[in-house]
């Protein structure tokens, strides 16, 4: 138990870097210290922790918190990301954005060289289930409801596709591939962009995947598209 006015250690660094241009540095460092009333270390810092991350609070949480925390990962930050766009504020079932589409289409090309097998035991497995179901059934509705002949035949072999998916995510989840799933959202993504649940099943998707993406080329992918969308969220 800490005493009152006590004072918690902050965990602190050292790092040594090489400055191509030391005395630029140096004078502006110490005039921008002496304005902010901050030591010069506190400057360089605050000015790499704005650089480098989002300027979107709720965004920069997550990356802190999700991606660039001591277990952070890609999967974590993007499990996160969805299940915080599912919770929609701009009328019954919506998402709370509609541009995340850059996500979704990072999330699938790492799917791609995944080795993850369900085995229909995962936590999230049956939630899972339940959206893949409600997927399907909004395929059905879009179906029934299209009156233009064309557009209601591409749609009926997205029917079948949803179908498909779902009955070998519940009859045989050791044969589910999740780029098949992100592929079907993507190619209809007008019809699923706004709707919260594309976003809960798209949260299960990255959080089961737990291996995807672990490596520093596709982190600082994911934290530029990050901080790339949420420059348009409010």
């Amino acid at each position: 138990m800490f005493k009152e006015g006590a004072k918690m250690r902050v965990k602190t660094e050292k790092k040594l870097i090489s400055l191509a241009k030391p005395d630029l540095i140096n004078r502006i460092l110490k005039d921008k210290s002496e304005t902010l009333n901050i030591t010069e270390s506190a400057v360089v810092e605050q000015v790499l922790v704005d650089n480098f991350l989002p300027k979107n609070s709720g965004a920069r949480f997550i990356v802190e918190n999700c991606l660039y925390s001591e277990n952070g990962s890609v999967s974590k930050t993007l499990s996160a990301l969805f299940s915080d766009n599912a919770a929609g504020t701009r009328g019954c079932w919506s998402s709370r954005y509609g541009n995340f589409l850059p996500l979704v289409m990072l999330a699938q090309g790492l799917s791609v060289h995944s080795e993850m097998m369900l085995t229909g035991e995962e936590h999230e497995y049956h939630h899972l289930c339940e959206q893949m179901d409600s997927v399907a059934k909004k395929f059905k509705l879009i179906y029934d409801n299209e009156e233009d002949s064309g557009i209601k035949y591409d749609l009926s072999k997205e029917v079948k596709a949803s179908e498909y998916l779902l009955k070998e995510l519940k009859n045989e989840p050791q044969f589910t591939r999740f780029v098949n799933i992100y592929r079907l959202l993507t190619d209809n993504w007008s019809y699923f962009k706004d709707w919260s649940i594309t976003f809960r099943l798209l949260a299960d998707m990255a959080a089961l995947d737990s291996g995807m993406g672990n490596n520093a080329e596709d982190r600082m992918r994911l934290l530029e598209i990050i901080k790339d969308i949420s420059d348009e969220w409010e």
